[in-house]
C-alpha cells in the first residue's frame, strides 16, 4: 500500500504544514534538517488508536479471516500508517507467523481521558530519548462533560473545563519532550458530527451543538498551549479539520457523511461481514466516514494517516 498515491496529498501537506503551529516556524527558519528516525513509536490515547493485544480488534472496521479471527494488518488505523512509514509494526498487531516488533507499542486504552495518558506511559515503563509518541485523546473527555451538562451542570463552566483539559494535555506533552520524546498530537474530532451524536440528539435537545462546542473548547485549549510553548519537538495535526472537510464539502467525495457504515456496535465487533450494503471498507473507497458510533472507517483513517506521514516527514524534530 503506497502512502503517497493520493493526488490530493501534496495539497494537504501544504495545508497542514501551514497550521502546524509556531513550533515549526520558529524551529527551522528554512534550514535543511535530517529526517527524525525514532527508536520506538508509542501510541497513547483512547479508542481511536487502540488495538486489542489479544484479538487485534480495532474501533473501525475489522478484517475477519475465515476462522473468525481478525487480521489487523488490513484496514489500518492512522497510527499504523505512521508506524509503517518508519518500517515499524505495533507489537499488538503481530501476525501468527511473525516475531513481535517491540519497537512499536499501542498503549492507548478504551475509555481513556486526556489525564490518563501519563499512566499509560508509566505502566509501560516510561519513554526514552528518541521515542516518537503519537497522541490522540480527548473524545471521552468531551462525552463525559456533555453527560454532566445533560445532568444539569452549567454549560459555561463545562466549556471552561474542556478548555482547561486541552491546555493540560498540551502542558503534559511539552513536559515529555523535555525528557527527550518527540510528539505528534492530533486534536479531537468534532463529536457533534458523529453517528453517536445523531442518536443522542433524538432524545437530548441541542446535543450536536453542545458536543461541537465542547470539542471546540478542548481543541482551543490544546492548540493555544502548543502554540504558547513553541516547541520544535511537538507536531500538531488538526485531525478535526480533515474530518470536517470530509463531512462538510466535496473534497473527498464521500457518499455518506453522517451515518454509520457498520450495522453492529461496538466498532470492535464490526467486520466486512457486518456492513451496510453500500459500504465497501477498502481504504481507497470514499463511501462512509464513520464506521460505528463515533469512530472512523478505514478510508478516513487512511486520510489521517497519510496527512500525519506528510507532516512528520517534513517536521524539524
Amino acid at each position: 500500500m503506497s502512502l503517497r498515491s493520493r493526488p490530493w496529498l501534496p495539497r494537504l501537506k501544504r495545508a497542514v504544514l501551514g497550521v502546524a503551529m509556531v513550533a515549526a516556524l520558529t524551529a527551522c527558519g528554512g534550514d535543511v534538517h535530517d529526517r527524525f528516525r525514532p527508536s520506538r513509536i508509542l501510541s497513547v490515547g483512547d479508542e481511536y488508536s487502540y488495538i486489542d493485544p489479544a484479538t487485534g480488534a480495532k474501533y473501525s472496521v475489522n478484517r475477519a479471516r475465515s476462522d473468525g479471527s481478525y487480521n489487523c494488518d488490513e484496514y489500518l488505523l492512522w497510527n499504523q500508517i505512521v508506524a509503517a512509514d518508519y518500517g515499524i509494526r505495533f507489537e499488538q498487531c503481530t501476525p501468527p507467523d511473525r516475531n513481535p516488533d517491540t519497537r512499536g507499542q499501542v498503549l492507548a486504552q478504551p475509555g481513556a481521558l486526556a489525564a490518563d495518558i501519563q499512566a499509560q506511559v508509566d505502566n509501560f515503563g516510561g519513554f526514552r530519548d528518541g521515542d516518537l509518541i503519537l497522541v490522540q485523546v480527548g473524545a471521552n473527555d468531551v462525552w463525559e462533560l456533555f453527560q454532566r451538562g445533560v445532568n444539569g451542570e452549567s454549560w459555561t463552566a463545562l466549556a471552561e473545563e474542556a478548555r482547561t483539559r486541552g491546555r493540560d494535555l498540551g502542558t503534559r506533552i511539552d513536559e515529555w519532550t523535555r525528557r527527550g520524546a518527540r510528539i505528534l498530537v492530533l486534536d479531537v474530532i468534532n463529536q457533534g458530527s458523529t453517528p453517536e451524536a445523531g442518536a443522542v440528539a433524538q432524545t437530548v435537545s441541542n446535543a450536536r451543538t453542545r458536543l461541537r462546542e465542547l470539542t471546540s473548547e478542548f481543541n482551543k485549549g490544546l492548540r493555544q498551549r502548543v502554540a504558547d510553548v513553541a516547541n520544535r519537538r511537538i507536531a500538531f495535526l488538526r485531525a478535526n479539520d480533515r474530518v470536517q472537510v470530509a463531512v462538510d464539502d466535496d473534497q473527498y467525495n464521500f457518499d455518506n457523511r453522517s451515518a454509520a457504515g457498520c450495522t453492529v456496535s461496538p466498532a470492535t465487533d464490526c467486520t466486512q461481514h457486518t456492513l451496510r450494503p453500500d459500504f465497501d471498507p477498502n481504504p481507497n473507497r470514499r463511501e462512509y466516514i464513520f464506521s460505528a458510533d463515533r469512530y472512523l472507517t478505514p478510508a478516513m483513517n487512511h486520510i489521517l494517516g497519510d496527512v500525519a506521514v506528510g507532516l512528520i516527514d517534513d517536521f524539524p524534530f
